[in-house]
C-alpha cells in the first residue's frame, strides 16, 4: 500500500508472522484527523472529500478483476446483465469481496462518503441521513450531545433548492434554480389542470451558498458579498417580502417566532371573537405545538 515502509531487505528469508512493512504514523492517524471537526465543516459546506470512497452506482454482484497500473478493477453486474466497471486506486482499501451483493450507493472502497454521490445514487433522504449521522458521530466522539433536530434544521436549508431540467407547462425556465417547495406546489396546480409538471434535479448546497441564495436579498446582503447581492437584486428587480427572521430584525418588525407567527395572531383574533382571554390562547397554543420529529423537519 501507499505510504508503507518496507522493513526487510532484498533476498532475506522470512518466517510466517514476520513484519514485512509498517504504515507511517500519519497514515494511521489519517482517519482520526478527517473524522474531527474539519469533517463537520466539510459536511456543512457540502465539500467533496479529498480521499472519498468509491461507491457503486448500481445494485448487483461484485466481481474482483485484475490489478492494473491504475489500480484494482472491480465489476458490479446487475440482475438485468448491466455491468459497471470501477477502478480502485493503489493505496485505497477495498471493502468488498468476490461475490458480494451490493446496493446502489454502497461503498466499494474505504474513505469518507461524498453526500453528492449518495444523493445521486440513493436520493435526498439517504444524503440527509448521511450528513446528520456523520456530524453526530464527530460530536459524540468529543463527548458533546446535540439533538438531531438542531442539525436537521440546517440540513433542510442545504437541500432547499432544485434546478429545473424540463419546465413542462409551469412558469419556470430550464436551468433555473428555485425552491423545492415552490416547484412541488406549482406542479400540483398544473397537474390538477391536466398539464405537464416540471422535472428537476435536487441540489446540495453548502450553508454559505445556501444563505446567499435565500429568497430575501436583504437577508443575503446582511450575510456577506453585500455589493454583489445588492447589484444582482437591483438588476433583477427583486422584491423582498420581509417575512423572514433576519430581515424582520433589520427593519424592527416582530420576528416570525412564537407569538410573532401568523398562526398565533390568527388564534388570538379567533379567541377575542369567542370571548376568550389571552392566557387561554397561550395555553392552547403551547399544547397544540406537537414536537416535530427529525423526519418531519427534513420532509419537504
Amino acid at each position: 500500500p501507499t505510504g508503507l515502509k518496507v522493513e526487510v531487505e532484498d533476498g532475506v528469508y522470512v518466517y510466517p508472522g514476520d513484519v514485512l512493512g509498517k504504515s507511517s504514523r500519519s497514515t494511521v492517524k489519517q482517519g482520526d484527523i478527517t473524522g474531527g471537526l474539519p469533517r463537520v465543516q466539510d459536511l456543512f459546506e457540502a465539500r467533496i472529500p479529498k480521499e472519498k470512497a468509491i461507491i457503486s452506482d448500481i445494485a448487483g454482484k461484485v466481481t474482483i478483476g485484475d490489478l492494473t497500473k491504475s489500480g484494482r478493477v472491480i465489476y458490479v453486474t446487475a440482475e438485468d446483465g448491466t455491468e459497471k466497471k470501477y477502478i480502485i486506486p493503489p493505496g485505497k482499501r477495498i471493502i468488498v469481496h468476490q461475490g458480494d451483493v451490493v446496493e446502489s450507493g454502497d461503498a466499494l472502497s474505504g474513505g469518507p462518503l461524498d453526500p453528492h454521490d449518495i444523493l445521486k445514487a440513493k436520493g435526498i433522504n439517504a444524503a440527509q441521513k448521511l450528513i446528520l449521522n456523520e456530524i453526530q458521530e464527530v460530536y459524540r466522539k468529543q463527548g458533546v450531545k446535540i439533538d438531531d433536530k438542531h442539525i436537521a434544521v440546517i440540513i433542510r436549508q442545504m437541500f432547499k433548492k432544485v434546478r429545473i431540467l424540463n419546465p413542462g407547462h409551469t412558469m419556470f425556465l430550464e436551468g433555473e434554480v428555485v425552491n423545492r417547495n415552490q416547484v412541488m406546489k406549482e406542479n400540483r396546480r398544473i397537474e390538477e389542470e391536466g398539464g405537464e409538471g416540471a422535472t428537476f434535479e435536487q441540489l446540495l448546497l453548502g450553508i454559505t451558498k445556501a444563505s446567499l441564495m435565500t429568497d430575501s436579498w436583504l437577508s443575503a446582503a446582511a450575510f456577506q458579498e453585500t455589493t454583489k447581492v445588492l447589484t444582482q437584486a437591483s438588476i433583477a428587480g427583486k422584491i423582498d417580502d420581509l417575512e423572514g427572521l433576519k430581515e424582520s430584525i433589520i427593519i424592527g418588525h416582530r420576528i416570525p417566532v412564537g407569538t410573532g407567527t401568523k398562526y398565533y395572531n390568527m388564534k388570538v383574533k379567533e379567541a377575542v371573537e369567542q370571548g376568550k382571554t389571552i392566557n387561554d390562547v397561550i395555553k392552547e397554543f403551547v399544547h397544540s405545538e406537537e414536537k416535530e420529529s427529525v423526519e418531519d423537519i427534513l420532509d419537504f
